[in-house]
């Protein structure tokens, strides 16, 4: 199971996601001395001074959770190829869909939190986790489908 390159591909994800939904700060909006910052765990607004002025909590982590479950999920279901394989691809689905929304929350979340036009937005290290976590499922995903058609050319062999 650990030889295999897309179980390594699936524990670098995990890693990442884990990283990403453990609190890292994902995108950051300032203005006037105000820090907007979302997380995992929901939007926080502080001063200037590092003063907590509002924290509205949001489960972001659910979904990252969630996700880290399903990779750990399609990671230990080496013995069925065929459900590793849909399970992966279920896998790189949700996560482009996070991943999707991951790049259009700093493009219209000025509008979304009802921040200033001059505030200045900056993508913290959460959301470089969250983007380079990406290729790792796409490359788990090809390193699946290379077993399964290794496995589908031996069993034309017998």
């Amino acid at each position: 199971m650990i030889q295999r390159v897309q179980t390594i591909y699936l524990f670098i994800c995990i890693i990442l996601l884990t990283i990403v939904s453990l609190g890292a700060p994902i995108v950051r909006f300032i203005s006037d001395g105000i820090i907007h910052e979302i997380n995992s765990y929901g939007d926080l607004v502080t001063d200037a001074a590092g003063k907590t002025l509002k924290f509205q909590s949001v489960p972001y982590y659910l979904i990252g959770f969630s996700l880290i479950f399903l990779a750990f999920i399609t990671t230990m279901s080496y013995k069925n190829i065929n459900r590793q394989l849909k399970l992966g691809r279920i896998l790189f689905l949700l996560y482009f869909l996070l991943l999707i929304f991951a790049i259009l929350l700093p493009i219209f979340g000025r509008s979304f939190f009802q921040l200033p036009e001059n505030s200045e937005r900056e993508m913290a290290y959460g959301y470089i986790l969250l983007v380079a976590g990406f290729p790792f499922t796409f490359m788990a995903n090809l390193g699946i489908k290379r077993d399964k058609n290794l496995l589908d050319s031996l069993n034309r062999l017998r």
